[in-house]
């Protein structure tokens, strides 16, 4: 599993899962959903792990929805705006 916007560190039986885009306070987007379906598949496949911990890079946990892309971000659908 390749991992660009989140980490996942396993240790002592609690996996950790960060969320990593510092520079935009970690705002969510469609690649940062994906990898953490990803990770926590991976997590509850995992005996050692009995714990989960999310947290954010830098300094905000999250902003919320990065909406610089767009609509597309969560829906994966894209939508006219009527003039």
């Amino acid at each position: 599993m390749e991992l660009t916007q989140t980490r996942y560190e396993i240790g002592k039986g609690v996996a950790t899962v960060i969320l990593y885009r510092p520079e935009q306070l970690n705002a969510f987007t469609h690649t940062m959903r994906k990898e953490l379906v990803e990770i926590f598949a991976a997590a509850d496949q995992d005996d050692s792990v009995r714990a989960v911990v999310v947290t954010g890079a830098g300094k905000a946990f999250c902003a919320g929805a990065d909406l610089s892309i767009g609509l597309p971000l969560l829906t994966g659908k894209s939508r006219k705006v009527k003039k």
